[in-house]
Order: structure tokens, then sequence, then C-alpha cells
């Protein structure tokens, strides 16, 4: 019965609303006064049409932890990457401690500066972590709890976004240091001292501005030697939770093709002869050795390795799984320290071949598309300060073709025997 008289006078009405998000059954109450029976339907039907005003009616007592839960499992475990679910996870420790809790309806945007205002605070632990944060790890929480509101507001679970009021952290600009062009030489000497392998994919990386998980993601059959050119189509990502994937690219304006100069394309057709060689050399090794069923299977696919070598990793392990993106960063900086190199980062490399590129006049266009940018705005800016200086070497040609051409005074007025 949707009303039920209390006592004279007074009565309790319910309003039936279907099943929330979460499931579970919807049903509100309200204590009304009433003359009679006919008056307190005439309230219930008030009551139903406040209630129902929207399409779903709002789960008032689901908690942030609710819907949360609700957002990772119909958003990000059906649409995200691994390495952004594994990003809300890491997220989620601090943001679930503090709010998890609460009623998300009931959360107010003070509460939510605070929790940023405590994430800055290094003598504050949150959820047994370290407080202190950087300003752009601030950014990230800032980042998933929006997502999370958006997500509550759009399917009618919240009425408003609660941090939509609250600005987002600023964050420091982070300039990644490119290398420069007096560093080069001593890099690329010390490069030719190492391994084939490592020069092929530091060569490479510096030449293309590929990201690590691209050329990570690189097959033989990628590569076209014959016309110099390569064509990304994947790249390995590797999570603590999931390990090491084979994904797409970061965005489809990253799935592209390249061209690679001759010099990288000779030290790639090496490596490929040395790679190939090191396969068959382990197959006449392993043919010499007791025929037990382990060994039967192991030279089973060794042979398969060989036989269809051009769907081989560019760079694996032992097994032909590609390698570890976090291998190539721990390479890089052996490799820096060795050689008393430019404290410059493996994802440096992306960066001095961009801002190479520009130095040397390519177009915005061109570098964006080479270096796979979802458009020319992002290679403006992040290259901003790559541009600055190539507008000044503009400057300086126009100040050196004047004074050739030209007859000025050093104030700047040309002079009066040149005036007719």
């Amino acid at each position: 019965m949707p009303i039920q008289k209390v006592s004279e006078g007074k009565y309790r009405i319910w309003v039936s609303a279907g099943r929330g998000p979460d499931g579970k059954r919807l049903r509100y109450s309200r204590t009304v006064h009433a003359k009679n029976d006919e008056a307190a339907k005439k309230l219930l039907k008030a009551f139903e049409k406040e209630i129902l005003k929207d399409e779903l009616p709002l789960p008032r007592n689901m908690s942030f932890k609710q819907l949360w839960d609700l957002y990772i499992r119909d958003h990000v475990e059906l649409s995200c990457k691994p390495s952004t679910r594994e990003w809300y996870g890491e997220c989620g420790k601090r943001i679930l401690a503090v709010f998890g809790y609460m009623k998300a309806s009931a959360i107010k945007p003070t509460q939510i500066s605070n929790f940023f205002a405590n994430l800055r605070d290094k003598n504050i632990e949150i959820a047994g972590l370290p407080g202190g944060l950087a300003d752009e790890s601030i950014r990230h929480h800032y980042r998933a709890l929006r997502a999370v509101f958006n997500f509550g507001v759009k399917y009618k679970i919240l009425k408003e976004n609660p941090i939509s009021c609250v600005t987002m952290p600023k964050a420091k600009k982070k300039q990644i240091r490119p290398l420069y062009d007096t560093e080069l030489p001593k890099v690329l000497d010390a490069l030719a001292n190492e391994p084939l392998k490592w020069q092929a994919l530091c060569s490479l990386a510096l030449t293309t501005g590929m990201r690590r998980e691209e050329l990570l993601g690189l097959k033989w059959s990628d590569i076209d030697m014959d016309n110099c050119e390569l064509s990304v189509h994947r790249a390995i990502q590797q999570t603590e939770r999931e390990g090491l994937l084979i994904d797409d690219t970061k965005t489809e304006s990253s799935k592209r093709k390249i061209a690679v100069p001759d010099k990288i394309i000779s030290i790639l057709e090496f490596w490929k002869k040395e790679q190939k060689l090191i396969l068959v050399k382990r197959f006449n090794r392993m043919k010499k050795l007791n025929i037990e069923p382990d060994v039967l299977k192991l030279l089973e696919q060794l042979k398969e390795r060989i036989t269809n070598f051009e769907d081989e990793f560019v760079w694996n392990q032992y097994d032909g799984r590609p390698m570890f993106p976090r291998s190539v960063t721990h390479y890089w900086i052996d490799f820096r320290k060795k050689y008393n190199l430019p404290h410059v980062t493996f994802h440096g490399l992306r960066h001095t071949s961009a801002t190479i590129s520009i130095a040397d006049g390519a177009d915005i266009v061109s570098v964006s598309a080479r270096h796979g940018h979802a458009d020319a705005s992002t290679t403006l800016r992040v290259y901003a300060h790559a541009l600055e200086s190539a507008d000044r070497q503009i400057a300086k040609k126009w100040d050196a073709r004047i004074s050739e051409i030209s007859k000025w005074h050093t104030s700047g007025t040309i002079q009066t025997d040149d005036i007719k």
C-alpha cells in the first residue's frame, strides 16, 4: 500500500521507483499531514512527481565507494587501457580512504578542497601513504574524482558535481631536457661502443622520435628496409597488476608511417642478422642435447620462430616476448652514468628528435605527424621552447639579410645620402 494512516490527520506515503544503478530497489517514504484519505492521495501524487521528475530517481544513500566501484565496473574496466586501470587503482587508495564511507550526494566542495590540501601536507598520511605529493600527482587525484562525479551526474545518480567549483591545483610546467647539438657527438660516440641491440634501439629513438612503448612494439615485418620506412601499429604496456601487455598505440594518430635515415636502416639490418643468428645457434646447441619432451618442445618453438622470423619483435626477451619498457629505462640510466653523459632521460630522445626537426626548419604539421601527436596544437604546446629558439634564429637571419643589402646607421635610420 502506498498510503498508510498513522493516526488522525497523519499519513505515511511511499513511492516505488524501480531499481538504482547498484541493482537495489529504490523506495522513498514521507510522513504527511492530511485531513482525509483523498487529501493524502493528492499529497502522494505530488510526492511521486517530485521523486520521479528525473528519468532515474536519485539513490540518496549510495556511498562514494559504491559510486566509485560502479564507475570502475561500467567504464574503466570496459573502456580503458590497463595502464589507465592501474592509474585509477593508485589514485583510489587515498580517495577511498577519505571519501569512501561518505554518501556520494553529501560530499561538499570544501571537503574536496581540504583533501587536496592534505595531499600536499608532508605531515599528513592518508591510507598509510605519505603526504607531500607533487602538484602533478594532486592533479591526478583531481581528474579521478572529477571523472567519477561526472559519471554520477551523467547517469543521474547525483544532481551536481561537487568538484566543479573546486579549482584544479596548478602544476609547474615541467620541461623535458633534450640533447643539444653540441652533446650529440659524445652520445653517439659512446653508443658506438655498446652492443648492436642497443645501438639500433637508441639511434632509432633519436632519429624518429618514437615513444619507448612503440619501439618495443615493433616487429621486423613493420620495417620496410628497401623503402627506408617503418609502420607503427602497437605499443607494449607494463603494469604491476597485469604485467606485460601488447596494446594498441596511444591514440589513432599514433598509428603512422615514419621515414628512417639510411644509416639507421643499415644498423637495423646488422641487428636483424645478429638476432636471427643467435636463434639459429641456440637451436643447433639444443639439437645436441638429450631428446626429452621439454627439449623437443623448445626445439619446435625455436624452429617456428626462425621460420617466421619476420614476426619476431625487434627487441625481445629470451622466450620471444617483447622487452619490458622499464628495462630500456634502466639501461639508459646505466649507459648515461657509464660515459658521464648529460642528464637526459630516454624520453628526452623523443624531445631531441622534435627539437632538432623544428630547428632544421621542419613545419609543425610534419613534426606532429612524425611524432604521432593527436594534432598540431599538441606539438605547439609541448615544443614551445624549440619554436621560440627557431623564431630567434629567423630574426637573426633577417638581421643578417638586412645588413647585407642595406646601408643603415646603428640608430636604424637610413643614411641621408641615400635619400634623393
